[in-house]
C-alpha cells in the first residue's frame, strides 16, 4: 500500500512512500498542452527526499530572479524568431505582436504577467478598437508564444489560456454565401467568347477579363491563392477537372511564388468543372493565346518551374498553344495577380453585375452551400474543399439545418397517416 506524507506548500513539491518502501519526491516545474509537468526523485529516505526538494526550490529562485528581467515582449520575440510558419502566416502573426501585443503587455516582466493581465489586455484592445474575432486572435498568438516559455521553464503556467483569460466573446457569424439565383446571374455574366485571331480579341475590362476565374471559383469552392496558382498543367478541359497541387502565397521577401495549399488535404484535389465553367476556361485560354501574341517581346510569360516562378521566358511551341508551366490566372503581360487587386476586382465585378456584395472567399462558401442544397454527400463536399466532413457541418448549420428538416418531413410523408401501408 502506498503512504502519502503530509501535503506540502501548494508548489514545493511532495514526498510519498510507495508500496515496496521507496520515498519518492516529486516535485512541479510548470505545464505543457495543459498536462502537467513534475520531476520524480528516487530518495533513500524521506531526509534525502526533502533535501533534494530543497535543492530545486532554490534553483527556482535563482531562475526566476534571472527571469524577472526578461519580459513579455522578450518571449514573443524569441517565439516570432523560432515558430515555423507559411510566410503569410508570419506577416499576421508580426502584425499582431508589433501592433497589439506589445503595447499593452510587452514591457511587463514574464514571471509577473497574470490570467487577470491578459484578461485586461484584451478588453484593451477591444475599445480601442479592434473585433471580438481580432481580440481573440492576439489572445491565440500570445497563448502560443506562453507554450514556448511553459516548455522553457520560463513560466509554470500559461497564464492566457483558459477561459478567465479570454476577451469580450466572439458572436457566430452568419457565413457569406451566394444563393442559386445569384450563382446563375454570375455564370451568364461570365464572358465566353473563343477569338479566332488576335485582332478579333474583344475589348474587356480587367474584371471582366477574369470572369473565368470567378466561375471556376464558385463551381470548386477552391481558395483564392489555389486558384491564382494554377498552371495549365493542372487544367484539363476535355476531362473538365482542375488539380489544385499549389497556392500562390508571398514568401519572407515578400515575392509572389509557389507553395503548399493551407492544408495536407487541400494537396492533390481534383475539381470536376460544369460545362459553364469548361466554356469559361476554353475562353479564357484562347484569350491568353492571344494576348500573348499582342504583346510580344512585352509578354513575361509567368510560369513555374517546380521551385520557384520565373518569367521572361518565350513560348516556343504553337502559337494556339499555351505554355503546361505557366500560370493560368495573370495579367495582359503574363505576369501572376495580386490577391487584394484579384478582390478589389471581384468586387467591382459583381456590383456592376448586381451581385451582393460578398467577400471572394464567399465564392467558397457558396459551392459548399449549393452543393449541400441539392443533397451531395457531405463527405464528397468536404473532399471537394479539402474539409474534414465534422468541420464542414459545423460551418454550414444553416444548410445543415435545412437537410435534416427535408429528411424529417420525408420520414414524416413515410411513416404518416397518409403512406401506404402494406397488409
Amino acid at each position: 500500500m502506498t503512504t502519502t506524507r503530509k501535503p506540502r506548500d501548494r508548489g514545493t513539491g511532495s514526498i510519498f512512500t510507495r508500496a515496496d518502501g521507496h520515498v519518492v519526491a516529486v516535485f512541479p516545474i510548470g505545464t505543457r498542452g495543459g498536462k502537467r509537468l513534475r520531476r520524480t526523485y528516487y530518495a533513500k529516505d524521506e531526509t534525502d527526499a526533502r533535501a533534494w526538494l530543497r535543492e530545486r526550490a532554490k534553483e527556482r529562485k535563482v531562475r526566476t530572479a534571472k527571469e524577472d528581467r526578461f519580459t513579455v515582449g522578450a518571449q514573443l520575440t524569441e517565439w516570432l524568431d523560432t515558430v515555423e510558419v507559411k510566410p503569410s502566416t508570419m506577416r499576421r502573426y508580426r502584425q499582431i505582436v508589433t501592433h497589439q501585443l506589445m503595447p499593452t503587455l510587452g514591457s511587463g516582466a514574464l514571471v509577473e504577467l497574470t490570467t487577470s493581465d491578459v484578461r485586461k489586455a484584451m478588453h484593451a484592445l477591444h475599445r480601442g478598437g479592434l473585433s471580438p474575432q481580432s481580440v481573440a486572435h492576439c489572445r491565440a498568438v500570445l497563448r502560443t508564444a506562453l507554450e514556448l516559455a511553459v516548455a522553457d521553464r520560463r513560466i509554470e503556467v500559461n497564464p492566457a489560456t483558459g477561459r478567465h483569460a479570454a476577451g469580450p466573446s466572439v458572436a457566430e457569424h452568419e457565413t457569406q454565401y451566394l444563393g442559386t439565383a445569384d450563382a446563375r446571374r454570375l455564370l451568364a455574366a461570365v464572358p465566353d467568347a473563343i477569338p479566332t485571331h488576335p485582332r478579333e480579341l474583344p475589348a474587356l475590362n480587367a474584371a471582366d477579363r477574369l470572369g473565368a476565374l470567378w466561375a471556376v471559383a464558385l463551381v470548386t469552392g477552391a481558395r483564392q491563392g489555389e486558384l491564382l496558382g494554377l498552371t495549365w498543367q493542372d487544367v484539363d478541359l476535355d476531362a473538365a477537372t482542375v488539380t489544385i497541387r499549389n497556392s500562390l502565397q508571398r514568401d519572407r521577401a515578400g515575392r509572389l511564388t509557389l507553395g503548399d495549399p493551407k492544408t495536407a488535404k487541400s494537396k492533390g484535389r481534383v475539381l470536376p468543372l460544369i460545362s459553364e465553367a469548361v466554356r469559361a476556361m476554353q475562353s479564357h485560354r484562347a484569350r491568353m493565346i492571344a494576348e500573348r501574341e499582342l504583346a510580344g517581346s512585352s509578354w513575361r510569360g509567368a510560369k513555374w518551374d517546380g521551385h520557384r516562378i520565373v518569367s521572361g521566358d518565350a513560348w516556343r511551341g504553337p502559337k494556339s498553344a499555351v505554355d503546361p508551366a505557366a500560370l493560368v490566372f495573370v495579367t495582359t503581360l503574363g505576369t501572376p495577380l495580386n490577391g487584394p487587386r484579384v478582390t478589389d476586382l471581384w468586387h467591382e465585378w459583381a456590383e456592376r453585375h448586381g451581385l451582393p456584395r460578398v467577400r471572394f472567399h464567399a465564392l467558397r462558401h457558396s459551392a459548399a452551400t449549393l452543393h449541400l442544397a441539392i443533397g451531395t454527400d457531405p463527405r464528397i463536399v468536404s473532399d471537394l474543399l479539402g474539409h474534414s466532413t465534422g468541420r464542414l457541418l459545423q460551418r454550414y448549420q444553416h444548410v445543415a439545418l435545412d437537410l435534416r428538416t427535408e429528411a424529417m418531413a420525408k420520414l414524416g410523408t413515410l411513416l404518416g397517416d397518409d403512406a401506404a401501408t402494406g397488409g
